[in-house]
Protein backbone atom coordinates (compact mmCIF):
# COMPACT_ATOMS: atom_id res chain seq x y z
CA UNK A 1 0.00 0.00 0.00
CA UNK A 2 1.79 3.64 -0.56
CA UNK A 3 2.38 5.53 2.47
CA UNK A 4 0.20 8.36 3.39
CA UNK A 5 2.21 11.43 4.67
CA UNK A 6 0.58 14.41 7.04
CA UNK A 7 3.31 17.52 6.08
CA UNK A 8 1.96 20.55 6.82
CA UNK A 9 2.30 21.45 10.20
CA UNK A 10 3.78 23.96 12.24
CA UNK A 11 6.99 24.28 11.75
CA UNK A 12 10.04 23.80 14.28
CA UNK A 13 9.90 26.95 16.32
CA UNK A 14 11.51 25.50 19.32
CA UNK A 15 15.04 26.89 18.79
CA UNK A 16 13.33 30.44 17.93
CA UNK A 17 10.83 30.11 21.03
CA UNK A 18 12.52 28.60 23.85
CA UNK A 19 16.41 29.22 23.03
CA UNK A 20 16.50 32.80 21.72
CA UNK A 21 14.64 34.91 24.86
CA UNK A 22 15.91 33.72 28.31
CA UNK A 23 14.25 34.44 31.36
CA UNK A 24 15.32 36.69 33.86
CA UNK A 25 15.65 37.44 37.56
CA UNK A 26 13.10 39.73 38.88
CA UNK A 27 13.19 43.01 40.39
CA UNK A 28 10.37 45.45 41.62
CA UNK A 29 9.82 47.79 38.91
CA UNK A 30 7.28 51.04 38.65
CA UNK A 31 3.94 50.24 40.10
CA UNK A 32 3.19 51.74 36.11
CA UNK A 33 4.42 48.71 34.61
CA UNK A 34 1.72 45.48 34.38
CA UNK A 35 3.03 42.28 36.02
CA UNK A 36 1.68 39.73 33.61
CA UNK A 37 0.54 39.98 30.04
CA UNK A 38 0.08 36.07 29.41
CA UNK A 39 -3.01 33.43 29.65
CA UNK A 40 -1.78 30.49 31.17
CA UNK A 41 -3.15 26.86 29.54
CA UNK A 42 -2.06 23.40 30.25
CA UNK A 43 -0.64 20.42 29.16
CA UNK A 44 -3.66 19.23 28.02
CA UNK A 45 -3.98 21.59 24.98
CA UNK A 46 -0.45 23.07 24.60
CA UNK A 47 2.45 20.21 24.82
CA UNK A 48 5.26 19.95 22.70
CA UNK A 49 3.85 16.48 21.25
CA UNK A 50 6.10 15.83 18.62
CA UNK A 51 9.40 15.02 17.99
CA UNK A 52 11.68 17.57 17.26
CA UNK A 53 14.13 16.01 15.10
CA UNK A 54 11.72 15.28 13.19
CA UNK A 55 10.48 18.65 12.11
CA UNK A 56 7.02 17.61 13.28
CA UNK A 57 6.76 15.66 9.94
CA UNK A 58 4.31 12.25 10.63
CA UNK A 59 4.69 9.32 8.16
CA UNK A 60 3.44 5.82 8.11
CA UNK A 61 1.02 3.58 6.19
CA UNK A 62 -2.04 5.64 7.53
CA UNK A 63 -3.16 8.58 9.77
CA UNK A 64 -6.29 8.72 12.15
CA UNK A 65 -7.44 11.48 13.88
CA UNK A 66 -5.39 10.95 17.07
CA UNK A 67 -2.26 11.51 14.98
CA UNK A 68 -4.11 14.79 13.95
CA UNK A 69 -4.61 15.82 17.36
CA UNK A 70 -1.63 15.25 18.42
CA UNK A 71 -0.31 18.07 16.27
CA UNK A 72 -2.94 20.73 17.53
CA UNK A 73 -1.59 20.36 20.88
CA UNK A 74 2.24 21.23 19.58
CA UNK A 75 0.72 24.01 17.87
CA UNK A 76 -0.90 25.27 20.61
CA UNK A 77 2.45 25.38 22.35
CA UNK A 78 4.01 27.00 19.47
CA UNK A 79 1.52 30.15 20.35
CA UNK A 80 1.77 29.80 24.03
CA UNK A 81 5.34 30.10 24.14
CA UNK A 82 5.15 32.89 21.60
CA UNK A 83 3.48 34.68 24.42
CA UNK A 84 5.91 33.63 26.60
CA UNK A 85 8.63 35.57 24.90
CA UNK A 86 6.63 38.74 25.09
CA UNK A 87 6.00 37.88 28.66
CA UNK A 88 10.25 36.97 29.71
CA UNK A 89 10.82 40.61 27.17
CA UNK A 90 8.55 42.58 30.05
CA UNK A 91 10.26 40.55 33.30
CA UNK A 92 13.87 42.06 31.73
CA UNK A 93 12.45 45.34 31.30
CA UNK A 94 11.28 45.25 35.18
CA UNK A 95 14.63 43.84 36.37
CA UNK A 96 16.01 46.84 35.33
CA UNK A 97 14.11 48.84 37.73
CA UNK A 98 13.12 52.00 35.86
CA UNK A 99 11.64 54.46 38.28
CA UNK A 100 10.37 57.25 35.45
CA UNK A 101 10.29 58.51 32.33
CA UNK A 102 12.96 58.43 30.19
CA UNK A 103 15.83 56.54 27.89
CA UNK A 104 19.31 54.92 28.71
CA UNK A 105 21.26 52.38 27.02
CA UNK A 106 22.60 48.98 27.69
CA UNK A 107 24.71 46.00 26.26
CA UNK A 108 22.05 43.13 26.14
CA UNK A 109 22.86 40.26 28.14
CA UNK A 110 21.31 38.21 25.30
CA UNK A 111 23.55 39.36 22.09
CA UNK A 112 25.79 41.60 24.16
CA UNK A 113 24.69 44.35 21.40
CA UNK A 114 24.25 48.19 22.37
CA UNK A 115 20.08 48.57 22.81
CA UNK A 116 18.18 51.67 24.13
CA UNK A 117 15.34 51.66 25.87
CA UNK A 118 12.88 54.34 26.03
CA UNK A 119 9.93 54.91 28.22
CA UNK A 120 7.39 57.41 27.87
CA UNK A 121 4.34 58.45 29.48
CA UNK A 122 1.17 59.83 26.74
CA UNK A 123 2.09 57.62 23.96
CA UNK A 124 0.44 57.51 20.64
CA UNK A 125 0.44 54.61 18.71
CA UNK A 126 -1.73 54.15 15.78
CA UNK A 127 -3.45 57.51 16.22
CA UNK A 128 -4.92 55.87 19.59
CA UNK A 129 -3.75 57.64 22.63
CA UNK A 130 -2.29 54.98 25.72
CA UNK A 131 -1.26 56.05 29.15
CA UNK A 132 2.54 54.75 28.94
CA UNK A 133 4.72 53.47 26.46
CA UNK A 134 7.95 51.72 25.97
CA UNK A 135 10.57 50.99 23.18
CA UNK A 136 13.57 49.13 22.86
CA UNK A 137 15.48 49.19 19.92
CA UNK A 138 19.02 48.22 18.78
CA UNK A 139 21.66 50.49 17.39
CA UNK A 140 21.79 48.25 14.20
CA UNK A 141 18.59 46.52 13.50
CA UNK A 142 16.19 48.84 14.26
CA UNK A 143 13.66 48.58 16.61
CA UNK A 144 12.95 45.17 18.81
CA UNK A 145 10.05 45.41 21.20
CA UNK A 146 7.37 47.92 21.62
CA UNK A 147 5.20 47.83 24.29
CA UNK A 148 1.79 50.44 24.96
CA UNK A 149 -0.96 50.00 27.63
CA UNK A 150 -3.22 51.83 30.31
CA UNK A 151 -3.38 50.58 33.79
CA UNK A 152 -7.23 50.99 34.55
CA UNK A 153 -8.37 48.58 33.43
CA UNK A 154 -5.11 46.83 32.20
CA UNK A 155 -5.20 47.01 28.34
CA UNK A 156 -2.11 46.09 26.51
CA UNK A 157 -0.84 45.62 23.22
CA UNK A 158 2.88 44.19 22.99
CA UNK A 159 5.34 43.68 20.12
CA UNK A 160 8.71 42.01 19.30
CA UNK A 161 11.12 41.10 16.22
CA UNK A 162 13.25 38.87 17.85
CA UNK A 163 16.42 38.91 15.85
CA UNK A 164 16.14 42.67 17.12
CA UNK A 165 16.27 41.87 20.37
CA UNK A 166 18.45 38.92 20.31
CA UNK A 167 20.85 39.00 17.36
CA UNK A 168 22.41 35.53 17.61
CA UNK A 169 18.98 34.18 17.03
CA UNK A 170 18.92 32.38 13.84
CA UNK A 171 15.77 31.29 13.24
CA UNK A 172 12.67 33.50 12.18
CA UNK A 173 14.44 36.31 11.90
CA UNK A 174 11.93 38.31 10.22
CA UNK A 175 9.06 37.39 12.11
CA UNK A 176 6.83 39.85 14.33
CA UNK A 177 4.52 38.82 17.25
CA UNK A 178 2.38 40.63 18.88
CA UNK A 179 0.01 40.04 21.75
CA UNK A 180 -2.90 41.64 22.73
CA UNK A 181 -3.83 41.70 26.52
CA UNK A 182 -6.94 42.93 28.42
CA UNK A 183 -8.72 42.91 31.83
CA UNK A 184 -11.89 44.79 30.21
CA UNK A 185 -13.87 41.99 28.45
CA UNK A 186 -17.30 41.30 30.49
CA UNK A 187 -17.42 37.81 29.75
CA UNK A 188 -13.80 36.88 30.76
CA UNK A 189 -11.72 37.52 33.64
CA UNK A 190 -8.25 38.38 31.20
CA UNK A 191 -7.77 37.51 27.35
CA UNK A 192 -4.50 37.64 25.17
CA UNK A 193 -4.41 37.28 21.35
CA UNK A 194 -1.34 36.10 19.85
CA UNK A 195 -0.57 36.99 16.87
CA UNK A 196 2.18 36.14 14.20
CA UNK A 197 3.55 36.77 10.69
CA UNK A 198 6.61 36.21 8.11
CA UNK A 199 7.06 33.04 10.41
CA UNK A 200 10.07 30.84 8.21
CA UNK A 201 7.72 28.98 5.33
CA UNK A 202 10.72 28.25 2.85
CA UNK A 203 9.76 24.16 3.66
CA UNK A 204 6.78 22.59 4.03
CA UNK A 205 7.08 22.52 7.76
CA UNK A 206 6.37 25.73 8.71
CA UNK A 207 3.57 27.97 10.31
CA UNK A 208 3.86 31.28 8.13
CA UNK A 209 0.87 32.95 9.85
CA UNK A 210 -0.60 31.93 13.28
CA UNK A 211 -3.68 33.84 15.69
CA UNK A 212 -4.78 32.71 18.58
CA UNK A 213 -7.24 33.94 21.31
CA UNK A 214 -7.04 32.86 24.87
CA UNK A 215 -10.12 33.87 27.27
CA UNK A 216 -9.79 32.64 30.87
CA UNK A 217 -12.80 32.82 32.76
CA UNK A 218 -12.62 31.33 36.46
CA UNK A 219 -10.43 27.75 36.33
CA UNK A 220 -11.63 27.48 32.24
CA UNK A 221 -9.19 28.76 29.17
CA UNK A 222 -11.37 29.66 25.74
CA UNK A 223 -9.14 29.09 22.74
CA UNK A 224 -9.78 29.54 19.17
CA UNK A 225 -7.21 30.79 16.16
CA UNK A 226 -5.87 29.68 13.03
CA UNK A 227 -2.45 28.37 11.78
CA UNK A 228 -1.79 29.40 8.41
CA UNK A 229 0.72 27.03 6.17
CA UNK A 230 1.14 27.84 2.93
CA UNK A 231 2.63 25.05 1.70
CA UNK A 232 0.79 22.54 3.45
CA UNK A 233 -1.16 19.71 2.36
CA UNK A 234 -3.25 16.91 4.02
CA UNK A 235 -2.31 13.53 2.28
CA UNK A 236 0.23 12.83 -0.66
CA UNK A 237 -2.35 13.75 -3.12
CA UNK A 238 -0.64 15.04 -6.66
CA UNK A 239 -3.47 17.28 -7.52
CA UNK A 240 -4.15 18.64 -4.03
CA UNK A 241 -3.65 22.34 -3.77
CA UNK A 242 -1.00 23.38 -1.53
CA UNK A 243 -1.72 25.64 1.64
CA UNK A 244 -4.20 25.09 4.27
CA UNK A 245 -5.33 26.76 7.76
CA UNK A 246 -5.34 24.83 10.97
CA UNK A 247 -8.46 25.78 12.59
CA UNK A 248 -9.43 24.88 15.85
CA UNK A 249 -11.84 25.95 18.73
CA UNK A 250 -11.19 24.43 22.43
CA UNK A 251 -11.44 24.87 26.01
CA UNK A 252 -9.39 23.72 28.67
CA UNK A 253 -9.92 23.33 32.43
CA UNK A 254 -6.26 24.28 33.78
CA UNK A 255 -7.16 22.92 37.66
CA UNK A 256 -8.06 19.21 36.30
CA UNK A 257 -5.69 19.42 33.08
CA UNK A 258 -8.81 18.26 30.54
CA UNK A 259 -9.75 19.95 27.18
CA UNK A 260 -12.08 19.61 24.73
CA UNK A 261 -11.15 20.80 21.02
CA UNK A 262 -12.48 20.90 17.70
CA UNK A 263 -10.39 21.26 14.27
CA UNK A 264 -11.15 22.35 10.50
CA UNK A 265 -8.44 22.06 7.90
CA UNK A 266 -9.57 24.41 5.27
CA UNK A 267 -7.59 25.78 2.64
CA UNK A 268 -5.87 29.29 2.74
CA UNK A 269 -8.91 31.23 0.48
CA UNK A 270 -11.58 30.43 2.62
CA UNK A 271 -13.51 33.80 4.09
CA UNK A 272 -16.41 32.32 6.25
CA UNK A 273 -16.37 30.43 9.10
CA UNK A 274 -19.13 28.19 8.35
CA UNK A 275 -17.33 25.71 5.75
CA UNK A 276 -14.45 25.63 8.33
CA UNK A 277 -16.70 23.01 10.35
CA UNK A 278 -19.07 21.91 6.96
CA UNK A 279 -16.38 21.19 4.26
CA UNK A 280 -13.47 21.43 6.02
CA UNK A 281 -13.87 19.78 9.01
CA UNK A 282 -11.75 17.27 9.94
CA UNK A 283 -13.04 14.23 9.33
CA UNK A 284 -14.54 15.17 5.94
CA UNK A 285 -11.28 16.26 5.14
CA UNK A 286 -9.60 12.98 6.03
CA UNK A 287 -12.18 11.02 4.32
CA UNK A 288 -11.81 12.95 1.36
CA UNK A 289 -8.11 12.65 0.66
CA UNK A 290 -7.83 8.84 1.61
CA UNK A 291 -10.63 8.08 -0.47
CA UNK A 292 -9.01 10.04 -3.60
CA UNK A 293 -5.80 8.40 -3.27
CA UNK A 294 -7.32 4.51 -2.25
CA UNK A 295 -10.51 4.82 -4.06
CA UNK A 296 -10.60 1.28 -4.44
CA UNK A 297 -10.15 0.94 -0.12
CA UNK A 298 -13.58 -0.22 1.27
CA UNK A 299 -15.52 2.46 3.05
CA UNK A 300 -16.09 0.62 6.12
CA UNK A 301 -11.92 0.36 6.54
CA UNK A 302 -12.05 3.93 5.93
CA UNK A 303 -13.99 4.70 8.69
CA UNK A 304 -11.66 3.24 11.04
CA UNK A 305 -8.99 5.88 10.10
CA UNK A 306 -11.71 8.96 9.86
CA UNK A 307 -13.45 7.84 13.11
CA UNK A 308 -10.63 9.56 15.92
CA UNK A 309 -11.40 12.64 13.51
CA UNK A 310 -15.56 13.06 14.32
CA UNK A 311 -16.90 15.77 16.69
CA UNK A 312 -14.91 17.03 19.28
CA UNK A 313 -12.06 15.35 21.12
CA UNK A 314 -11.26 14.95 24.57
CA UNK A 315 -7.98 15.40 25.90
CA UNK A 316 -6.22 14.54 29.19
CA UNK A 317 -2.79 15.86 30.42
CA UNK A 318 -1.15 12.80 28.50
CA UNK A 319 -3.14 14.20 25.73
CA UNK A 320 -5.93 12.10 23.42
CA UNK A 321 -8.33 10.42 25.14
CA UNK A 322 -11.20 9.69 22.89
CA UNK A 323 -13.78 12.22 20.62
CA UNK A 324 -17.56 12.27 20.00
CA UNK A 325 -19.77 11.00 21.72
CA UNK A 326 -17.06 8.84 23.53
CA UNK A 327 -17.24 10.80 26.91
CA UNK A 328 -14.32 9.16 28.84
CA UNK A 329 -15.72 11.27 32.45
CA UNK A 330 -19.03 13.14 32.61
CA UNK A 331 -18.18 14.62 35.92
CA UNK A 332 -15.73 16.41 34.39
CA UNK A 333 -16.26 16.73 30.92
CA UNK A 334 -19.64 18.60 31.56
CA UNK A 335 -21.83 19.45 29.02
CA UNK A 336 -21.22 22.88 29.89
CA UNK A 337 -17.47 22.10 29.51
CA UNK A 338 -17.73 20.52 26.54
CA UNK A 339 -20.17 23.37 24.55
CA UNK A 340 -18.22 25.52 22.14
CA UNK A 341 -21.06 27.20 20.37
CA UNK A 342 -20.34 30.70 21.64
CA UNK A 343 -16.41 30.86 20.28
CA UNK A 344 -14.95 30.29 16.36
CA UNK A 345 -11.79 30.81 14.82
CA UNK A 346 -11.51 33.60 12.06
CA UNK A 347 -11.73 32.68 8.24
CA UNK A 348 -8.65 31.63 7.08
CA UNK A 349 -8.40 34.42 4.52
CA UNK A 350 -8.58 36.89 7.28
CA UNK A 351 -5.45 35.78 8.93
CA UNK A 352 -3.34 35.81 5.35
CA UNK A 353 -4.20 39.99 5.69
CA UNK A 354 -3.07 40.35 9.18
CA UNK A 355 -0.10 43.05 9.58
CA UNK A 356 2.26 43.40 12.31
CA UNK A 357 4.68 46.61 12.78
CA UNK A 358 5.98 49.18 14.73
Amino acid sequence: MKKIRFIAIAGVLFVFILGGLGGCKKKEGPAVFPDNVKVNVSSAISFPDLDKKKSMVLSGDIITGKDLYRHLRALVFISDCSAGMIQNTLNFVKSQAITKPGSFSYISPDDQQEKTMVFTNHYLYRKEAWDYGLLISDAKMGNAFLMVWNLSPLKVIAILHPVAYNYRADKQREAFIKVEYGEDDPKYDRTMTVSAINLDSTNTRYVKRMKVFFGQKGDVVFLYGNFNMPNAYVLSVAEETRGRSWSFKAKNNVKENIAVALCGLPVLTVNTVDKIWSDYSMDKVLKRQIMTLFPNMPGEVVDTYVSDAVGIAYFDGNGFVSNDKDNPDPAKFTSSFIDMSDVNPWPPASIETISIGF
